[in-house]
């Protein structure tokens, strides 16, 4: 089976990466804006300006290492590049198209069923969850299939091999 060509935006990635990331960590960013809010209402008024920095000043920049940090990986080529996947009983294949005239395409890459954790649906896409790393994906939307049976194959077919969450 083979996807259409396609190539995932950027900001559609890392918006993905970003809500899990929240979603695990979410305490990391609440609690010391809290504690300080906390502080604000027993002790000094003062505390809520430490809370707004650390909300305006703090935080963006933690946020922009992690985006830098998954932009650059390895991982991230394999959705934001213009390709094609294929399945096969040996896992999902992943074949570049040229960058440009003067550049070639890279090599294709293949990820065997064990490399790949798990598939999540949600409203535009599969993401499937790589072994590599915590926040490894790869990022498949509904709209690379030309038909909606062709996305039905796809997806009874990645079910034999891993396990889907939600």
């Amino acid at each position: 089976m083979e996807t259409e060509i396609f190539k995932v935006s950027t900001s559609t990635y890392m918006r993905t990466l970003m809500a899990m990331w929240i979603k695990r960590n979410w305490w990391a960013i609440a609690l010391p804006v809290a504690a300080c809010i906390a502080l604000a209402l027993t002790v000094d008024v003062k505390f809520v300006y430490v809370a707004l920095m650390m909300v305006f000043v703090v935080i963006p920049p933690i946020m922009m290492i992690v985006y830098f940090y998954h932009a650059l990986s390895p991982e991230s080529r394999m959705s934001i590049l213009s390709h094609k996947l294929t399945l096969d009983d040996n896992g999902i294949t992943v074949t570049y198209e040229p960058i440009d005239e003067d550049t070639p395409a890279p090599r294709p890459a293949t990820l065997a069923w064990s490399e790949i954790k798990c598939v999540t649906y949600s409203r535009n896409a599969m993401v499937y969850r790589l072994t590599s790393g915590r926040y490894r994906i790869l990022y498949l939307p509904y709209t690379s299939f030309a038909s909606k049976e062709g996305l039905r194959q796809w997806s009874a077919a990645a079910s034999r091999h891993l396990a889907v969450t939600s």
